[in-house]
């Protein structure tokens, strides 16, 4: 009688086990596993654990079962032996030779599982081993149980020596491909022990096996390529869809004639389930059919039905959308581009140009697109340039588009700085200042005022006017009829603008409690150079009081830097040559434990004396206006001192006319000029300011004054 099934898989896939290391290896049975190499996140840990709880499989020693071990070919003949013996005599009495393999070599080629020999201590490749285990079992023993049909494992052809085996242990539903979605066999590719205890399990077991397959044989079209009308020179779009089989698909799309045969459509449709194709002067006015012949990755066919193509009359030509004006600046490029619809099949277009030195004639420039384009020169605004363009079509039809103009560009007049709104205190000396773009250079600038008395505006003498920036001192009168200040400005063509207004409102409006105060203000100094120039303040307010020591110059009245911020009432530098120029103001912002603030008078420091010979800047760097992507050049010059002047410029960021970070050294610029490119536009009242500073011989440094950099697009 046949043992049966469960006395099978138990005891051969004991043998099995022990023939499976190429040493002997040492037999467990227990409930667990004892492998520190099998992890419970491994995707074979189940495979290993059945298997070795069922006697099926065992390690090379008590705790490693070395998962990634290859297999070689000396123990698949010995596996392949084992299993033969074991099914077909009910017991396994072959034992090892010498060498140890040689033993079951020989049974092998002498029961037809191998014909030949192998490299026996060689990994065994996926495509051999198979080779050898299809052989392993009497065909009755791996009956098909999955649709696998010829050539449908992509990387094993039919032609291959292994494909008859492959073939059987995929259909028998021992191995699925080490891909699950290709199916893939990877045949060079080596066996692995890991893989191996699921296999053993499945060639013994027929309850183990695994059903898949890996296409169908209901290949079909599912969606038809639509019949189509249109007229010469237009397009028309066909689709097709099809459904089974196994993808990839490939496409292939056909013509004829109602009097001629299938042809293929060109290779640059092929692989498209959609395609378009433009009504040329291939089709006549006789009727032409098309369809789509779809191929499988296994090579299956399936034709779609034809869709008819029917050539229909065509509208008039007539340009859809006009070349535009153009308005540029000297060395700029403008473009033009002309849209025609109607006509017949494909258009060509002749671009011309004409200006007022020969009025009516029109010289051709530019052919074979729909756009055009050049870099405008002087004389092109002088002379008055235009463009148009003449579409032809296929059949001859002429369109003439509208003349476009190119005009000289002019950025309207504006400010991209106006003044802002100050909290003072009477007596306090304050300034507002403004900067305009566009228009036409040079600016003229008009300060005037305003107050609750006075309703008009009116021109201001009630301080310092200096072009873009205004300086005044606070008095009570303005305080207590709210002052406000703006700027007129007007541009070398006449053209005027004016800000928008700028208050006085009064400093103690900070503290809505009132308790926060000035007692003493910073006082005004005069000393000689190389002294300390020292300030001090007294104020009063609730919790722990915060100064902020801020100066500022004459030639940048409006730039505040923070220069101390902390718990001390008094602020302290070493005066310099250079501060007289400057002319040096300093102030005091005071916070309370709230947060309100107070801002103090401003005091000045400049010096008895002047040293000619001494370290000093007599060039500047000046503001600067930039357009994105220019070039912007910065220059200063510094005199006097001992020794060599070296330079070096410096970078910080201002808003709100505070610099809100420190200045920084600018890699690379050590000369008296610095030279970049704007890059980011300047946005609300935030913006780049740069300077240079110079050394002598000696070690003296010298600042020259901060200019700003206002970038636009």
């Amino acid at each position: 009688m046949k043992p049966n099934k469960r006395y099978i898989t138990r005891l051969t896939a004991v043998l099995t086990a022990l023939l499976l290391a190429a040493a002997a290896g040492v037999t467990a049975f227990a409930e667990t596993i004892p492998f520190a190499d099998v992890p419970e996140s491994a995707w074979y840990y189940s495979d290993v654990k059945s298997a070795y709880e069922s006697g099926l499989i065992n390690g090379k020693s008590e705790d490693t079962f070395a998962p990634d071990d290859n297999l070689t070919y000396a123990e698949a003949v010995k596996l392949a032996v084992c299993m033969y013996q074991k099914h077909t005599e009910g017991k396994v009495t072959i034992t090892p030779g010498d060498p140890w393999y040689i033993s079951y070599v020989d049974y092998a080629k002498s029961h037809g599982i191998i014909s030949g020999d192998y490299t026996w201590d060689k990994a065994a490749t996926r495509a051999g081993y198979m080779g050898i285990f299809a052989n392993a079992l009497p065909n009755d023993a791996l009956n098909a149980i999955n649709d696998i049909p010829d050539g449908s494992i992509p990387d094993v052809p039919m032609s291959s020596a292994y494909a008859a085996a492959i073939y059987k242990l995929y259909r028998a539903g021992i191995v699925q491909g080490v891909d699950v979605i290709t199916r893939s066999a990877d045949p060079d590719s080596n066996i692995r022990r890991s893989e191996v205890a699921a296999i053993l399990t499945r060639m013994m077991d027929t309850g183990a096996r695994i059903r898949f397959d890996t296409g169908t044989s209901d290949f079909r079209i599912t969606a038809q390529p639509a019949s189509a009308k249109g007229a010469r020179g237009s397009q028309v779009s066909f689709s097709v869809a099809a459904e089974g089989g196994t993808v990839p698909y490939s496409y292939e799309w056909q013509l004829r004639s109602s009097q001629g045969d299938w042809k293929p459509a060109g290779s640059a449709l092929n692989g498209k389930s959609t395609i378009t194709l433009t009504l040329g002067d291939w089709i006549d006015g006789d009727s032409w059919f098309i369809r789509c012949v779809i191929k499988d990755a296994y090579g299956r066919t399936a034709a779609s039905s034809a869709a008819s193509i029917t050539l229909t009359a065509g509208t008039p030509l007539k340009i859809r959308s006009q070349p535009k004006d153009a308005a540029a600046k000297n060395g700029e490029y403008v473009s033009f581009k002309v849209e025609a619809e109607g006509g017949t099949g494909i258009y060509k277009y002749d671009w011309q140009r004409s200006d007022s030195l020969i009025p009516g004639q029109w010289l051709s420039v530019g052919k074979d697109s729909n756009t055009y384009g050049f870099y405008v020169e002087a004389k092109d605004f002088e002379n008055g340039t235009s463009v148009r363009c003449v579409v032809t079509d296929t059949a001859g039809s002429k369109v003439v588009s509208e003349p476009a103009k190119v005009t000289e560009y002019a950025e309207v007049l504006s400010f991209y700085k106006q003044p802002e709104s100050i909290l003072a205190a009477e007596g306090q000396t304050v300034s507002f200042s403004v900067m305009v773009t566009g228009g036409k250079a040079p600016y003229k600038y008009a300060w005037q005022y305003m107050t609750d008395e006075v309703s008009y505006w009116q021109s201001s003498v009630m301080g310092t006017l200096s072009g873009q920036v205004f300086i005044t001192t606070v008095s009570e009168q303005m305080i207590r009829t709210n002052y406000r200040v703006r700027c007129a400005v007007t541009d070398a063509n006449g053209d005027t603008i004016y800000s928008d207004a700028a208050y006085i409102n009064k400093n103690a409006a900070t503290d809505p409690t009132g308790t926060l105060k000035i007692i003493s203000q910073p006082q005004s100094i005069v000393v000689s150079a190389g002294q300390t120039a020292a300030f001090g303040i007294t104020a009063t307010g609730s919790g722990t009081l915060r100064y902020v020591w801020q100066i500022s110059s004459l030639s940048s009245p409006s730039f505040w830097t923070n220069q101390q911020d902390g718990s001390s009432n008094t602020f302290s530098f070493i005066a310099s040559d250079e501060l007289l120029r400057q002319g040096i103001f300093v102030r005091c912002l005071v916070y309370d434990g709230s947060g309100n603030y107070i801002v103090s008078d401003t005091a000045t420091a400049s010096l008895t004396n002047i040293n000619p010979s001494s370290l000093r800047f007599v060039t500047h760097p000046v503001q600067q206006m930039a357009k994105v992507d220019t070039t912007v050049t910065f220059t200063a010059e510094a005199t006097g001192g001992t020794g060599t002047i070296t330079y070096q410029w410096q970078v910080a960021y201002v808003s709100g006319n505070i610099a809100v970070s420190s200045w920084a050294d600018i890699q690379g610029a050590t000369s008296s000029t610095y030279s970049f490119t704007a890059s980011s536009p300047t946005g609300g009242f935030g913006y780049f300011a740069y300077r240079c500073v110079a050394q002598d011989g000696s070690g003296v440094t010298a600042y020259s004054d901060a200019a700003p950099l206002i970038v636009y697009y």
